[in-house]
């Protein structure tokens, strides 16, 4: 069964309304509308924060501010360079992401996974990850960071405690917060390559 809060907060509506997601994926969010009359209003209300030039409800000013959030990181990602990079997204630009960090390679004496510090805040820690095999993590964040992942190159396995996803080359996964996950590459001879992202949203 769908999980329509999540699906709801996973900025797949903003997307929508934005004009971001392919035909097949605008698609998809009509017809979870058509089912969901709770994605219906959340589609309408956002459509109404974007076209009203002011805002006079906190629930309007925040869903516009969230609006504002998204185009911006989509502007930081066309310009974004290796000393000036966005947040990652649902609708990140891996080839964008690729092109930039691709040319960093793992240390010569790589053994099962080598890291390259992309960039560190009190807020945000981007990190480059080449595997072979698996990485694992027991889900403790006492600091309430958001983890997320993008794949750059290759396939891998995401196991949050059991339930499984699969990502290729542009798959992206928020990590449900403090769930042990393990993330497997499927095809061990080739490197997998990643970013792994650790955010703190404003309070």
């Amino acid at each position: 069964m769908m999980d329509i809060l999540k699906y709801m907060e996973s900025g797949i509506i903003e997307a929508y309304c934005l004009g971001q997601l392919s035909f097949a994926q605008m698609r998809e969010v009509e017809l979870i509308s058509q089912r969901h009359p709770e994605v219906r209003a959340e589609i309408t209300q956002t459509h109404a924060a974007l076209h009203t030039s002011t805002t006079k409800t906190p629930e309007l000013r925040a869903r516009k501010e969230k609006i504002i959030h998204t185009l911006r990181q989509l502007r930081m990602e066309q310009d974004m360079t290796l000393y000036q990079l966005p947040l990652l997204t649902p609708y990140s630009d891996y080839r964008r992401w690729l092109t930039v960090v691709g040319t960093l390679k793992p240390t010569h004496h790589m053994e099962d996974m080598d890291l390259c510090i992309l960039q560190q805040t009190p807020d945000v820690m981007q990190t480059l990850i080449w595997m072979k095999t698996a990485i694992a993590e027991d889900g403790h964040d006492p600091d309430s960071f958001q983890e997320s992942f993008l794949v750059l190159e290759g396939e891998c396995e995401c196991d949050f405690d059991g339930e499984i996803v699969r990502l290729s080359a542009g798959g992206y996964v928020a990590i449900p917060p403090n769930t042990p996950h393990i993330i497997r590459n499927l095809y061990p001879e080739r490197l997998l390559l990643g970013v792994m992202q650790r955010y703190r949203a404003a309070a």
